[in-house]
């Protein structure tokens, strides 16, 4: 019998519903506002479909131990070797759970395609369904996506697949130092640091070259690597240029094994987080440095 990991999160109109009690109060306050919450509804009702469907006909199985994981749980669940996991939902919860899942060959269904991007979730409920002996009995090919690794100086260390956040917990400023390599360094005042893998191209990552574009009101060259490429991005968001604080490293590509390391000069406030995971963020304050490289684990992604 193969364990069979289900990993879904609420929906939008549930996150409305813890809200405000119940989904007429905030219909009736949306309204009232002149605002519909007729997407939510649909969002929600194409999640609830699939995930009946999906389930259904995994408990029908003999050969499945199902067990259903809430996103919020994931950091807590040991994921059995030899396990399948299958995220149902849009592509950042496949890179949420990935870190989680180390190992586990990961299908990702898109439970509303009109709306979901779908670079990391490219089934539908019904091509799995159509697959489901050919996927359960590991027929199927993948992409073994590396992850970006970050190690503290005080031995704590963590995994991310689309990227790191290095900053603060606030809207402050971070201040820190960042050295490139062995030789380049700055002293920086900023928004924070973003160090993507390739996979993260396509998530926050782009969104710096979408500001690059817009504000330039011209093409930009963006990073745009397969998902298997042993490769990272950084990008300072919004770098300040004082006395005591410069911009000329905010924007690179490293290859060849380089690293990134980061010092703090925050007193307080300092942290670390990845894939949008900010309940799982570390500390990062004054005294605290922090190495990233591209890691030799990688995310076995299902195509």
């Amino acid at each position: 019998m193969r364990d069979v990991f289900l990993i879904y999160d609420e929906t939008r109109l549930d996150s409305v519903k813890s809200t405000w009690g119940t989904i007429g109060q905030a219909k009736y306050l949306a309204a009232s506002n002149c605002v519909s919450l007729d997407e939510y509804v649909a969002d929600s009702k194409s999640v609830n479909e699939s995930l009946d469907v999906i389930i259904s006909v995994l408990n029908s199985s003999d050969d499945v131990a199902l067990h259903k994981v809430k996103k919020d749980l994931i950091s807590s669940v040991g994921f059995a070797s030899g396990g399948l996991c299958i995220v149902v939902g849009q592509d950042g919860l496949v890179v949420n759970v990935a870190k989680y899942a180390r190992g586990l060959p990961i299908i990702g269904i898109n439970s509303n395609p009109e709306r979901n991007d779908g670079i990391l979730v490219p089934f539908t409920h019904e091509s799995f369904m159509k697959d489901l002996d050919r996927l359960l009995n590991s027929d199927f090919d993948i992409v073994s996506a590396p992850f970006v690794s970050m190690k503290m100086d005080d031995g704590q260390a963590m995994l991310a697949l689309n990227e790191f956040f290095v900053g603060r917990h606030d809207q402050k400023s971070a201040e820190y130092l960042i050295r490139i390599g062995s030789k380049k360094y700055e002293h920086q005042s900023s928004s924070g640091v973003l160090i993507a893998g390739p996979v993260g191209a396509t998530g926050w990552m782009s969104s710096v070259f979408n500001m690059i574009a817009g504000a330039s009101n011209q093409d930009v060259k963006r990073w745009e690597p397969e998902k298997s490429q042993k490769e990272m991005c950084f990008a300072v968001r919004e770098p300040f240029k004082s006395r005591h604080s410069g911009a000329s490293m905010c924007l690179g590509v490293l290859r060849d094994g380089m690293e990134i390391k980061i010092e703090s000069h925050m007193p307080s406030g300092g942290v670390i987080f990845s894939d949008g995971m900010v309940n799982d963020s570390i500390p990062f304050c004054s005294g605290k440095a922090a190495k990233f490289t591209v890691s030799e684990e990688s995310a076995h992604l299902v195509t």
